[in-house]
């Protein structure tokens, strides 16, 4: 199966089952989510936690060699001016860093990573 078919099955199971644009009530529910959304994608998850040390994105992974940072929030959360800083770190370091709230922006993310290989 190649990455795009796996993402594609990924997506469908996804929508189907929570709504890809769905925003979550809580981070932790997202959390879980995004991190099963992610593995099945492909993705290798490297960081999945709360508060380890200030300003650190709630998900890290690399997906087809791209390091990725992901800051989530729910309804009314916003990013601290430490998250934002550290997501502008991994976008100099040439990775992708976001704040993002359902996990259609996470979708994007990886289908730009696949069109960026020609898939």
């Amino acid at each position: 199966m190649t990455y795009r078919e796996r993402l594609n099955r990924t997506c469908k199971y996804y929508d189907h089952h929570c709504g890809m644009a769905t925003t979550f009530k809580t981070e932790a529910e997202f959390l879980q989510i995004a991190t099963a959304f992610l593995e099945t994608a492909g993705a290798l998850v490297v960081r999945q936690a709360y508060a380890t040390k200030n300003g650190v994105s709630d998900l890290i992974c690399c997906y087809r060699g791209k390091f990725l940072a992901f800051e989530l929030k729910d309804d009314e959360g916003a990013p601290s001016p430490q998250q934002l800083h550290f997501l502008d770190s991994v976008v100099e370091t040439e990775g992708k860093g976001l704040v993002v709230d359902h996990l259609l922006q996470i979708s994007k993310v990886l289908a730009n990573i696949l069109k960026d290989f020609g898939e």
